[in-house]
């Protein structure tokens, strides 16, 4: 119930500067269990979302879509500002056509403004939208907004919403769960699989007075996509991600190309999914440790559980091994429980996310990787507590040498010149930059 009361955007990113003192320090306490919540119902189904390269400022966006039906279920078809870096909400801007699954008359328009604010409008049509494809389009320009369908302009917007509608945007389509009932009703996971149709995207250019096309001429038309295959120079899969409110995980196949359309799909997630072995380390050497202290590894992927993934000790380090499905994960460590923290220091080079208040280590877990070893992070710091030699790779050569990979976890080759981590069964992990004799 807390994670709702934080605003989200369509990454979910967190902001907290709108609360109280008071409020903003018990969300941060609890938050991790929090995140927990979201990471659970991420997993329910996988859905489909792509959205371009490409920026705009202004400009008309067609295309030719069917949603999908069902309780629960959003179609969309948007622009919205991705690349807000550290600056959301305060650079909020988003222009919307979505259609819910529970409604088979209705489409909405939405226009969403920095800190927040919005305005929606709801649109009866003589179509089920779900059933067949139909024409869209969005006009934007500085002092208006308007919204198509099937080549007639149905609703707009005049300059007080418009001129909050300042940052250029991306466009984007996804299929998704929400938890919303009362926008959307009940979802109900049995009625997967779904999908949602899209025939066609063009995009034409404001070019006022200079154009032939669109209202009052004042467009030009920019590039078109048939959709008969992916075009990774126009468009990008997202692949594991999210936002918060939202059942499904975006996944890359989620969007699939064929017979000419393009299909976003919603399904139930794969039973028995691959993982990959990744190994996180953390050395106390700088901390007093007693020997009845014990370190956990406390993870979004395990839920912010406290003293339920507790550590290995040897000699100074703590390691422990986690067998993870492809993803971004954020994690620390922590002693005793709660007691201390052992994390990212707060917007360092090594804090996953330095636009949040929460200053977790990150890693990112891909398809066919080779078993990640992480860094041995000092307690609480960006470094790395491993010794750094300059080595020649014919001399002081290492029995029993179990593996040599790359600062990213990823298994490697010798190579001169590329910093390296050779690690041994004796627990010894080395790092070395080789030299060619």
């Amino acid at each position: 119930a807390f994670l709702s009361m934080t605003p989200l955007n369509r990454n979910g990113s967190h902001c907290l500067d709108e609360y109280p003192s008071f409020m903003r320090n018990i969300l941060v306490f609890f938050l991790p269990v929090f995140l927990f919540v979201y990471e659970t119902k991420g997993q329910d189904c996988i859905g489909g979302s792509i959205h371009t390269n490409e920026t705009f400022l202004y400009g008309r966006f067609e295309t030719s879509m069917r949603s999908a039906q069902g309780n629960g279920v959003v179609s969309s078809f948007f622009l919205y500002n991705l690349d807000v870096d550290c600056n959301w909400p305060d650079v909020n801007n988003e222009i919307d056509i979505e259609m819910t699954g529970d409604d088979d008359d209705n489409v909405q328009f939405t226009t969403h403004y920095p800190f927040l604010a919005s305005s929606t409008h709801i649109y009866e049509v003589d179509f089920n939208p779900h059933a067949e494809l139909h024409d869209y389009a969005i006009e934007w320009e500085p002092n208006a907004v308007r919204w198509f369908i099937d080549g007639e302009m149905v609703y707009s917007q005049g300059p007080s919403a418009a001129n909050q509608l300042i940052y250029p945007m991306r466009l984007i389509m996804n299929l998704w769960a929400a938890e919303a009932v009362s926008w959307v009703g009940e979802w109900d996971p049995s009625i997967m699989p779904l999908n949602s149709e899209y025939d066609y995207f063009k995009y034409y250019e404001y070019t006022p007075g200079n154009g032939n096309y669109g209202t009052g001429n004042n467009y030009t038309f920019g590039w078109e996509d048939d959709f008969s295959s992916y075009d990774d120079n126009k468009w990008n899969i997202e692949d594991y991600g999210g936002f918060g409110g939202n059942y499904c995980i975006f996944r890359e196949e989620g969007v699939e190309f064929t017979d000419g359309k393009m299909y976003l799909k919603m399904n139930h997630p794969d039973p028995n999914p691959e993982t990959v072995p990744v190994t996180f380390s953390v050395n106390t050497d700088s901390e007093v440790i007693i020997p009845t202290d014990k370190i956990y590894l406390n993870a979004d992927f395990n839920g912010w559980c406290g003293d339920c993934m507790p550590m290995n000790h040897d000699d100074g380090t703590w390691s422990i091994t986690v067998d993870l499905e492809p993803g971004e994960y954020q994690y620390l460590f922590t002693l005793n429980l709660w007691e201390e923290n052992g994390a990212a220091p707060l917007g360092s080079e090594c804090d996953i996310n330095p636009c949040d208040e929460y200053p977790n280590y990150g890693v990112t877990v891909s398809r066919n990787d080779d078993p990640i070893m992480l860094p041995t992070y000092c307690w609480g710091t960006c470094e790395d507590c491993f010794f750094t030699s300059i080595e020649n790779p014919s001399e002081n050569a290492e029995p029993k040498l179990l593996g040599i990979y790359d600062i990213y976890g990823r298994k490697t080759h010798p190579e001169s010149g590329e910093l390296l981590l050779y690690y041994y069964d004796n627990g010894k992990v080395v790092k070395k930059i080789i030299v060619e004799p």
